[in-house]
């Protein structure tokens, strides 16, 4: 697997990647999400990790083709949050996905209804629940935006 444009992030002993195009062009996007375990107990060469990339089921949601897109881990070791990404007409801008249940779950669009792509997302956690900060990106201002506890 060699995606350009795709968005990783560690969660639970496992790299999670989502986003990117198969090739330099918006046409080969691809929707999946993968995941690398690094649960091992004896070193392991880079090219036996390499092979074992699994794809994770999407259970009837459509996350969405895009590239670019901000995604980190939430500090429930549980949770990702994806949000938006190079792409047209998305309808799911904000989504987290739950690795342990391998559920999805929409989260309401930013309220200037804008689009980021190659920007970067990081979750600050709190008592009352983690805050996302989204922050830079294309063809956006570069103030940071905040989703605060809506995870």
């Amino acid at each position: 697997m060699f995606l350009f444009f795709t968005a990783c992030a560690y969660l639970s002993s496992k790299i999670y990647c989502f986003g990117g195009a198969l090739g330099r062009l918006p046409n080969s996007t691809d929707p999946n999400i993968y995941s690398l375990s690094l649960d091992y107990s004896t070193p392991v060469s880079v090219s036996s990790m390499n092979a074992n990339w699994k794809e994770v089921p999407l259970n009837n949601f459509d996350p969405e083709k895009r590239y670019s897109p901000q995604f980190t881990a939430l500090s429930d070791s549980r949770r990702l949050f994806i949000n938006s990404g190079d792409a047209t007409h998305l309808i799911n801008q904000n989504i987290v996905f739950d690795s342990y249940d391998n559920t999805w779950q929409k989260l309401p669009d930013f309220s200037d209804d804008k689009q980021r792509a190659n920007g970067c997302a990081v979750s600050v956690p709190s008592n009352t629940g983690d805050t996302i900060i989204v922050f830079g990106g294309q063809a956006i201002e570069v103030s940071p935006m905040v989703i605060g506890n809506k995870t």
